[in-house]
C-alpha cells in the first residue's frame, strides 16, 4: 500500500510541477507577445517618418520638387526604412495569426458569430471611425486632396475601400483575413505544408492584383498563416534560441547583404521570383529574430519600465492616431524650411526626430483622452 501510495504521490507532483511549468510557459509566451507587439508598433512609427512623396489616382503629396541634393543621413534613414518594411508587417500579421491560434485552442471561438462580433468591434468599427473622423480630415487639411477633381469620390475609393494609400488597410486585411482563416480552420482539412506552398505562391502573384483588399490577403495571409504555425510549434523554438541565436543573426546578415545586391538585378522573371522567394524567406527570419529578442528581453527590467507599460497599453492607440499627422508636419515643414530639410544633416536628422516623437506623442496623448472619456473600440 505504501509503495502505491507513493507511487500516486510521485505522479501528483510530477503533475504538478508539468502543470507548474505549462503556466510558466503561457506566461513567458504572453510577456514575450506583448513585447513584440510594442516592438512592431515601434517599428511602424519608424517606417512611416521619412516618406516625402505618395502618389495616387485618390489623392497624396508630393514634396520631391524641394529636393536640391540628398544629405547622408537623409539617405541612411531611407535605407533604414527600407531594411523596416522587409518584415515589420509580417511581424504585425504573424503576431495575430499566432494570437489567433492560441485563441482557438482555449476554444474562445466555438461559434463563428463569436468571431464575427469580436472582430467587428476591434477592427470595423475603428477602421470607419478613424477613417472618416481623423484621418481623411487631418489629410484634408495637410493638402492630400489638392489635386483632387472629385475629392467624393477620392476619400470613398482611396480611403474608405482602401484603392489609395491608406495606413489603415491593416484593420480591413486582417478582418478579412480573420473569417478566412477561421473557415479553412473550421472546414478544411489540409496538410500544413500543402497550404504553406499555395499561400507562398499566392504571396508572390499579390503584386499583380489590382483590387488593393484582394491583393493584401493574398500577400499577407501567407504571415498570418506562419504566425498560427509558430505558436503551434513556439516551445520547440524557445528551446533553439540559446544554441541557435549566433547563427541565427549570421543568417540574417548573410541573406540581407544577398537581398541587397539580388535588388539591383531584377529584369529577367526568374531573377523577380527568385527575388520574391528570398525576400519571404528574409521576412521570416527576422521575424523569428525580433521574437527571439523579445523573447529573452522579456525577463529583463525593461518590462517593468513605466514607458514600456505606457507603450503596451497604447500600442493600438500609436497604430491608429500617429500616421495622419505626418502630413501635416510635411506641409509645415516644407513651407518653413524648403529643401533643408533633406539637404542638410542635421535638419534631416532633427527633422526625422521630430517626426517621430511628436506622432508618437500626439498618438498616446490621443489614446490616453479617448480612454479617460471611456470610449469603446478605438483607443
Amino acid at each position: 500500500m505504501r509503495t502505491i501510495f507513493r507511487a500516486e504521490q510521485s505522479r501528483a507532483e510530477q503533475s504538478r510541477a508539468e502543470q507548474s511549468r505549462a503556466e510558466q510557459s503561457r506566461a513567458e509566451q504572453s510577456r514575450a507577445y506583448d513585447l513584440l507587439r510594442v516592438i512592431a508598433t515601434i517599428l511602424v512609427v519608424i517606417g512611416h517618418c521619412t516618406y516625402f512623396k505618395i502618389s495616387t489616382r485618390y489623392g497624396g503629396c508630393d514634396y520631391s520638387y524641394l529636393f536640391i541634393n540628398k544629405s547622408y543621413s537623409f539617405k541612411i534613414l531611407n535605407k533604414l526604412t527600407e531594411f523596416i518594411y522587409i518584415f515589420h508587417m509580417p511581424l504585425f500579421i504573424a503576431l495575430s495569426g499566432a494570437l489567433f491560434e492560441k485563441s482557438l485552442s482555449k476554444g474562445n471561438y466555438s461559434l463563428f458569430i463569436r468571431l464575427l462580433k469580436k472582430k467587428s468591434e476591434n477592427l470595423l468599427i475603428p477602421f470607419g471611425v478613424v477613417t472618416v473622423f481623423y484621418a481623411v480630415p487631418i489629410k484634408f487639411i495637410s493638402g492630400y486632396f489638392n489635386q483632387s477633381k472629385r475629392i467624393v469620390r477620392d476619400i470613398l475609393v482611396g480611403q474608405i475601400l482602401i484603392q489609395g494609400n491608406t495606413y489603415l488597410w491593416y484593420l480591413l486585411t486582417l478582418y478579412a483575413i480573420f473569417i478566412i482563416a477561421y473557415f479553412i480552420e473550421r472546414t478544411i482539412k489540409i496538410k500544413q505544408t500543402i497550404l504553406l506552398l499555395f499561400l507562398i505562391i499566392l504571396s508572390i502573384v499579390s503584386g499583380k492584383i489590382d483590387i488593393k483588399l484582394v491583393s493584401y490577403i493574398c500577400q499577407f495571409g501567407l504571415w498570418f498563416y506562419v504566425g498560427m504555425l509558430f505558436e503551434e510549434y513556439r516551445i520547440f523554438f524557445e528551446k533553439k534560441f540559446v544554441s541557435i541565436k549566433k547563427m541565427l543573426f549570421r543568417a540574417d546578415i548573410i541573406l540581407l547583404i544577398i537581398y541587397t545586391i539580388f535588388s539591383y538585378n531584377l529584369i529577367s522573371f526568374p531573377a523577380k521570383l527568385v527575388f520574391s522567394i528570398l525576400k519571404i524567406i528574409l521576412a521570416g527570419l527576422l521575424c523569428l529574430t525580433t521574437y527571439m529578442i523579445a523573447y529573452f528581453a522579456s525577463e529583463s527590467w525593461i518590462m517593468e519600465l513605466k514607458i514600456f507599460n505606457i507603450f503596451r497599453r497604447d500600442s493600438f492607440g500609436i497604430y491608429l492616431y500617429s500616421d495622419p499627422l505626418n502630413y501635416t508636419i510635411l506641409m509645415i515643414g516644407a513651407t518653413l524650411f524648403g529643401g533643408k530639410i533633406w539637404s542638410n544633416d542635421i535638419y534631416s536628422i532633427s527633422f526625422y526626430l521630430f517626426r517621430f516623437f511628436f506622432t508618437l506623442g500626439i498618438s498616446i496623448l490621443v489614446t490616453e483622452l479617448l480612454r479617460k472619456c471611456k470610449v469603446k473600440y478605438i483607443c
